[in-house]
């Protein structure tokens, strides 16, 4: 007999199908983005699910003299990470023994900042316009390349040049590949969240929230007359069951829960920044309150969690 015909589609929700996001393709408004694409905040985006992305450092250069070998073998855009493990039978004979592990993502050391933030942290970019929330974790013993990727290569210092391109950067025009890949994840973040804030103004979009049935409706719209949005940056550090303000003279702050369960940083300072470069500088000045202490791996290892914070609000003068 034929196969049964298929099932029919799922019924729309109450109130009209779930809304699809609008994308905008980057090569009409930024060429050179290493990002996804710009999104319209008023019509929704897909739903995210968590991933886990692995990326292999290189040797070091104690290693390398050393003559230790290379035994981790990332593969792009297939997930595998392979960890070759050399043993010695009873018998006295060597052999090698493979354990092949998949993630979502892997890539190799041979792979810059601006690869490994576009296959994993850009997609969560449109998210936090649509009134959704997006949280990166970066997880690694210490001498693993954790400030290499969040900050980049020199910590987040660049030259006047660099520094000038990604202050003036509005999403007109691309970055050029080497900045790019000279930037971290922070500023990787920050140059497409103020790519996407400087579509909404032009083409004045408001930001979205989402409602409670996580459907995007007009009563859940905070509505701008311009799509005035604004960035403000928190940074705080958990080091010993206590919560510092790293942009407040390391004050103390607590974290506690509303009435409404949500999960909330009391008394936490926050800036207001218009750039990605602005706000790279603010997260450098921070950093240097962090608490840190030697080990032998690093000799200003960081001993504590730091948490960066990106809010996006509406200036109050453009709402109604």
């Amino acid at each position: 007999p034929p196969p049964p015909p298929p099932p029919p589609p799922p019924p729309p929700p109450p109130g009209g199908p779930s809304p699809t996001a609008a994308r905008v393709p980057i090569s009409d408004v930024a060429t050179g983005f290493t990002a996804g694409d710009l999104v319209d905040p008023c019509n929704g985006a897909e739903p995210q699910r968590i991933t886990v992305t692995v990326r292999k450092r290189p040797l070091s250069r104690s290693e390398v003299s050393r003559g230790q070998p290379d035994i981790i073998d990332a593969e792009k855009d297939n997930g595998w990470v392979t960890v070759v493990e050399p043993r010695t039978r009873v018998d006295l004979t060597k052999e090698v023994c493979e354990h092949p592990f998949r993630f979502d993502d892997a890539f190799p050391d041979t792979c810059g900042n601006a690869s490994v933030y576009a296959s994993s942290v850009a997609k969560l970019i449109p998210g936090v316009f649509t009134g959704g929330r997006s949280t990166v974790f970066a997880f690694g013993q210490t001498g693993s390349g954790k400030t290499h990727t969040l900050m980049g290569p020199n910590g987040g210092v660049l030259d006047p040049n660099a520094a000038a391109a990604l202050a003036a950067f509005d999403g007109s025009a691309g970055l050029p590949q080497s900045l790019c890949d000279d930037l971290g994840i922070y500023a990787l973040a920050a140059r497409d969240i103020f790519a996407q804030v400087e579509w909404m103004k032009r083409n004045q979009r408001p930001l979205a929230t989402l409602g409670k049935d996580g459907v995007l409706g007009a009563g859940d719209r905070a509505v701008a007359a311009a799509g005035e949005v604004e960035v403000w940056v928190g940074l705080f550090e958990i080091y010993r069951d206590k919560l510092y303000d790293l942009l407040n003279d390391r004050a103390i702050v607590r974290c506690l829960e509303d009435g409404k369960a949500k999960v909330c940083v009391v008394g936490l300072h926050e800036a207001k920044v218009k750039s990605a470069d602005e706000l790279l500088r603010l997260v450098i000045d921070g950093q240097q309150n962090r608490s840190v202490g030697a080990t032998g791996a690093n000799e200003t290892s960081s001993r504590s969690h730091a948490v960066l914070q990106i809010v996006l609000r509406e200036s109050e003068a453009a709402v109604a």
